[in-house]
């Protein structure tokens, strides 16, 4: 699996729509009346999710994965109900061993929203991926 790392994901697109984005706060406890570029970073990790980790062997049902950690980098507000450019890259699968959780991997990805001017905004998202 090391090739994963440095492994660019098709790219794709994203819109975050005004109702998808109410639903979203609404379900979270947020402020809908918010700039929604956080939220839908958080959207976008969480669409991903299944998809990086059948890449990784790595089934959510049968294995458990949890989400490690995530950081977000916004360099301006999204728009709602713009279409934006996504690019996905592995940037990491590195093994550990813990003395109570056993063999884990973490799998570092990041995903980039881009319109015409550039990145908007971006999430890396680790993912601990417990190895049986």
């Amino acid at each position: 699996m090391e090739d994963l790392v440095g492994r660019a994901l098709p790219p794709g697109t994203f819109t975050l729509t005004r109702e998808r984005y109410e639903q979203f706060a609404e379900g979270v406890e947020g402020d809908p009346s918010a700039d929604p570029t956080v939220d839908a970073l958080w959207i976008l990790s969480a669409s991903e999710a299944t998809e990086l980790l059948a890449l990784a062997d790595c089934d959510i049902e049968r294995d458990g994965p949890m989400l490690g950690g995530i950081s977000m980098e916004v360099q301006r507000a999204l728009e709602l109900d713009r279409e934006y450019a996504t690019r996905k890259q592995i940037l990491g699968l590195e093994r550990k061993h813990g003395k109570r959780a056993g063999t884990f991997d973490l799998l570092k990805v990041r995903a980039a929203l881009a319109d015409d001017e550039g990145e908007v905004a971006a999430v890396l998202t680790t993912y601990v991926l417990p190895r049986r």
